[in-house]
């Protein structure tokens, strides 16, 4: 009896211990519609920082203690998690407008620094009890992306023009999806990324709770016709690829919706009705997508916000219906009257805010399938000196976009209340 009491003590202790080993963090699991934590429903608003790595890693541009204050000022906010950019690549070398160094080099060997800096992230952010959602790759030619891998084949790709839309480089880069080598190489660097350990952690990724999920490229599009076929391939075996390294985490495409899948909504079904993918996805980008103009900011509101419920309540269906939750990868709106300054005012912007937080409202208090959603883009203090962006330059905007155009600062204190109020009813749901 007495031997068996010791046992049990001893067993109790080694428990505890375990839990104080890992932390107050457990696996984020996707369990029908809703994204769970230990049994309990798991909500969240996250914010994008796709510079997060570059910011935290030991080169010109990196400074640590910026990086930190920013996620001690989003922790504070209520915004739990973040979404960044975890793998960029060596870009074509005549282009003005991309991010350097990259963390794939020519011929696929990886930039030690860069991959501390990641490691790095991942550390500050389990300190913080936050999470990250990492891409592993990038439709568009700013940090390298799927271009990359087309010219170690030998595809002589042009990278993003600056007249060109984001839609219409997706179009050329699309190819890749084709091109087995390519998609090899890049599937290569993905399995590297995932079974990598933490060398300040000492943690496995895979054992690592602070990665909600993967993100098999951020917003990947298919052109239609037989190139759905390709697309589907490359996200099935990607996905396959991960899920055998790694039982672990949740998977995500990364897709803007269905205007990504080439405004084919049963592209959009199958790919989650495969169980491939951890929850669907979709963005709200009311410029880009010419439901609001430029000079017409606040005019284009209602209809802003009567395309972005459709647009929404078409993917809450689908979702529902594959037993899925639902994600927003970016949700943006610009400066009033497209201005870029910091100092501009973003009363506008604070109204389409207000609009997503109360989709975000409904979906908590009935239990319905939104599970959270990233602003784009945080900035918080950092500024660009200039809106064309130069290399160095490390704010939301990505290097292709003006400076300041959809960055949210520190000194935007309308807009960060919204959030606050938005975080606070997903946190205590």
């Amino acid at each position: 009896m007495k031997h068996s009491l010791l046992l049990l003590i001893f067993s109790l202790l080694f428990g505890f211990a375990a839990m104080a080993q890992t932390g107050s963090q457990s696996f984020v699991r996707a369990d029908g519609m809703h994204l769970t934590e230990n049994g309990k429903p798991f909500r969240f608003l996250g914010a994008n920082m796709w510079y997060a790595v570059h910011m935290a890693s030991e080169i010109q541009e990196g400074n640590r203690t910026r990086l930190c204050a920013e996620f001690d000022r989003l922790k504070g906010l209520g915004i739990n998690t973040v979404r960044l950019l975890a793998v960029s690549e060596e870009p074509a070398p005549d282009d003005p407008r991309a991010v350097r160094p990259a963390l794939v080099q020519s011929g696929g060997t990886l930039n030690d620094t860069l991959l501390s800096g990641l490691d790095y992230v991942l550390s500050e952010l389990g300190k913080r009890n936050m999470r990250a959602v990492l891409s592993l790759t990038n439709t568009y030619s700013w940090s390298g992306g799927l271009a990359h891998y087309l010219r170690e084949t030998g595809d002589s790709i042009a990278p993003m023009q600056a007249e060109e839309t984001p839609e219409a480089y997706a179009a050329r880069v699309a190819r890749f999806y084709a091109n087995t080598e390519a998609v090899k190489r890049y599937q290569n660097t993905v399995q590297t990324i995932v079974n990598r350990t933490n060398g300040i952690t000492g943690k496995a990724y895979k054992n690592d709770p602070t990665i909600l999920a993967w993100e098999l490229c951020n917003e990947p599009q298919t052109t239609g016709g037989a190139m759905n076929g390709h697309f589907i391939s490359w996200a099935m075996s990607t996905a396959a690829i991960i899920r055998k390294a790694d039982p672990n985490h949740l998977i995500s495409l990364g897709t803007a919706g269905i205007r990504h899948c080439a405004d084919n909504e049963r592209i959009y079904e199958m790919l989650y009705t495969t169980g491939a993918f951890g929850f669907a996805s979709l963005q709200l980008q009311p410029l880009r997508w010419d439901w609001a103009h430029k000079s017409r900011t606040l005019e284009d509101l209602p209809n802003t916000y009567l395309k972005a419920t459709d647009y929404y309540e078409q993917h809450r269906r689908i979702a529902q219906n594959a037993n899925l939750p639902l994600v927003l990868t970016a949700f943006a709106y610009p400066r009033d009257r497209h201005f870029f300054t910091p100092d501009s005012p973003a009363f506008y912007r604070k109204a389409f805010y207000e609009f997503v937080m109360s989709l975000f409202t409904a979906s908590a208090t009935s239990d319905d399938v939104l599970a959270g959603g990233f602003v784009s883009a945080w900035s918080g203090e950092f500024r660009a000196e200039d809106f064309v962006w130069k290399q160095g330059v490390l704010t939301g905007d990505n290097p292709c976009n003006p400076q300041g155009l959809y960055s949210v600062f520190a000194t935007d204190t309308p807009c960060l209340e919204t959030l606050k109020e938005g975080a606070k009813v997903l946190n205590c749901h």
